[in-house]
């Protein structure tokens, strides 16, 4: 039953984004795309890191008092978020699509990504899945009703907005999520600047670095209409969302067994992403045996460096080891500019694999010594080889 939800919404997820292109046409769903690809960069942001250091004060921790301030926070935002949308509106009548679609996406996934984190840290798969799949099943009948007519869409919104903020408040308020001590910092007479203080540093602190590594993998989505001819970005869009059936076996098994995955071992840990890189060696030879095109290989190439990232990304949290990934990401610095000399499609393809495995042997090196480290990187690395066979 867990897998039937899981998949359910997953299926939602994946098939959101080709409905666009159904509907519409390839320019739209390049925007749309490329919206949520952004969206995913802006909302951790908002978020100030709250997800992460949630998974280290209910598990690790096991503060309860966490929870009280951690959706308290959340109804923050999105009172922020909702006044500058329909601010925009009032003031001025030249707010671009691509504006409107990025802050009301960026709204659905605070809250859907927060709840979310609840649910993930109690394993339950159902729940999560479900409010994972809202910002793509929210936006799609948004912009079903916006084709209908624009009074259909902003009403679809409102209703949307008023359902979450009146489930933000029953959560909030909920016995069932909240203990006694949480309960009391809701209260301003019981605030605690020193608690406060604390959660909000160590959620920059996970910030800081899962920021960074969503925007390693998101830089392709993000810049790739700006290096690509409409049909080349369009095929390559396609190609990432077929990949992203990798992501959805890890999603359940990250969500069924979240706080074993998080409390590993570093010597399991190594064989797991030793274990997980020989089947991926594996797609990648199938598909230069059948001729598959450059941008599915990439694709699948990208997609698993991103699952690894994801993997580093607990250990790291868990480690409290975000500062040293942060010192070693400063030397991305220079391969960053590189971009500036991409000049074509091929080009920036690699440059983005490049700019991946970088930050994957940064976090590595963070979490284990050295020799460990370019153990674990070494499959990933004769992987990228892979893309001169399209040179």
């Amino acid at each position: 039953m867990p897998f039937f939800f899981f998949s359910a919404s997953k299926s939602l997820v994946f098939f959101t984004p080709l409905a666009v292109l159904w509907l519409l046409s390839e320019s739209d769903y390049v925007l749309v795309e490329q919206t949520f690809a952004t969206a995913l960069l802006l909302w951790p942001i908002l978020g100030l890191g709250m997800t992460s250091a949630y998974s280290y004060f209910f598990l690790e921790k096991q503060d309860k008092a966490f929870v009280g301030f951690y959706f308290q926070y959340l109804a923050l935002i999105l009172v922020v978020i909702a006044l500058v949308l329909f601010g925009l509106h009032i003031v001025s009548d030249t707010v671009t699509q691509a504006t409107h679609y990025l802050l009301f996406i960026t709204f659905l996934m605070c809250f859907s990504y927060f709840v979310s984190a609840v649910y993930k840290c109690n394993s339950d798969v159902i729940r999560s899945s479900c409010f994972d799949a809202l910002p793509y099943v929210g936006f799609f009948v948004f912009l079903l009703a916006s084709m209908w007519h624009d009074y259909f869409g902003i009403s679809v919104q409102l209703v949307l907005l008023a359902i979450i903020f009146l489930t933000v408040f029953r959560f909030s308020r909920s016995q069932q999520h909240l203990t006694d001590e949480a309960a009391n910092t809701l209260s301003l007479t019981n605030f605690s600047w020193q608690k406060t203080k604390s959660y909000l540093i160590k959620g920059i602190h996970s910030l800081m670095v899962g920021w960074l590594a969503i925007a390693v993998v998101m830089f392709p989505r993000v810049f790739l209409a700006d290096f690509a001819s409409t049909d080349e970005a369009t095929e390559l869009y396609l190609a990432l969302r077929f990949a992203t059936f990798f992501v959805l076996i890890y999603q359940f098994i990250q969500i069924k067994l979240y706080a074993k995955i998080f409390k590993i071992a570093a010597h399991t840990m190594r064989i797991v992403l030793l274990l997980y890189w020989l089947i991926i060696v594996l797609v990648l030879v199938m598909l230069i045996l059948f001729d598959i095109t450059l941008p599915y290989y990439f694709a699948a190439l990208y997609t698993g460096m991103w699952v690894m990232v994801s993997m580093l990304e607990l250990q790291i949290v868990r480690r409290g080891v975000q500062l040293t990934v942060m010192k070693g990401a400063v030397f991305l610095l220079p391969l960053g500019l590189c971009v500036l000399f991409v000049d074509s499609f091929y080009y920036f393809l690699a440059f983005s694999i490049a700019l991946l495995s970088a930050y994957l042997l940064v976090q590595a090196y963070s979490v284990y010594q050295t020799r460990l480290s370019l153990h674990i990187m070494a499959l990933p690395i004769m992987s990228a080889i892979g893309l001169l066979y399209y040179a």
